[in-house]
């Protein structure tokens, strides 16, 4: 960390370390997550692609594509006629 702030107070030299977290940083990482999960889509491995959503959204900022894929899910699970139990509670949930 890097000295911020550097005040004098009777005398004494006061600094103050700051740590910042940047946001500019923690989007990227939630596109990154967003790719993660579209390459997971096109390799055909939906399951993945399902539980990777479920365990990253929180740090998808993207909040539309996140609802997009949901319901791309959704109606992949409802018009597929061999979807797997976990899918279906899955997108239920939704």
């Amino acid at each position: 960390m890097t000295p911020v702030l550097a005040r004098s107070f009777n005398g004494y030299n006061i600094v103050c370390l700051i740590q910042i977290s940047s946001p500019k940083f923690d989007i990227e990482h939630g596109e990154l997550l967003l790719y993660q999960n579209m390459v997971l889509r096109e390799a055909g491995r939906p399951d993945k692609a399902l539980d990777h959503l479920m365990e990253y959204e929180p740090l998808m900022h993207d909040k539309l594509v996140v609802r997009e894929i949901k319901g791309m899910f959704k109606r992949f699970c409802l018009f597929k006629v061999n979807c797997n139990s976990s899918c279906s509670v899955a997108v239920a949930s939704w």
